[in-house]
């Protein structure tokens, strides 16, 4: 019954993050899409069946992190002060992480400085 409450986008159920719920919306919603599209970018077979739906799901996941980070920050930097400060900061520091980790990753695939940890690359 809560779940469905929180669906209903109403303030009550919201509390203070209803005047940012479409931030909040997006972030849930690209973040999960994001961890499926992680997933699924490791498994073998996927790479062994076609290179072109690979990048094609890599992409997607490269626009899912920079939405639901994006999202993240403006979350942190406005509603997680009112927690406290230390919270706050830490969210900042791992959406930080996240958007650095997920560019570090883009620009080895860009370089083509990657390995096939399952030997198929070879």
């Amino acid at each position: 019954m809560a779940l469905i409450t929180f669906f209903s986008l109403h303030g009550q159920a919201l509390g203070k993050y209803f005047e940012l719920r479409w931030f909040l919306i997006a972030h849930i919603t690209a973040g999960g899409g994001a961890l499926v599209m992680g997933f699924i970018q490791f498994w073998p077979k996927l790479r062994k069946y076609s290179w072109k739906l690979h990048r094609v799901i890599g992409l997607l996941y490269l626009m899912a992190i920079l939405v639901s980070s994006l999202c993240a920050m403006v979350l942190a930097f406005s509603t997680a002060y009112e927690v406290n400060w230390a919270y706050a900061f830490s969210l900042q520091v791992w959406v930080g992480v996240w958007i650095s980790s997920t560019a570090i990753a883009f620009l080895c695939c860009l370089a083509k400085k990657i390995s096939d940890p399952s030997g198929m690359d070879g």
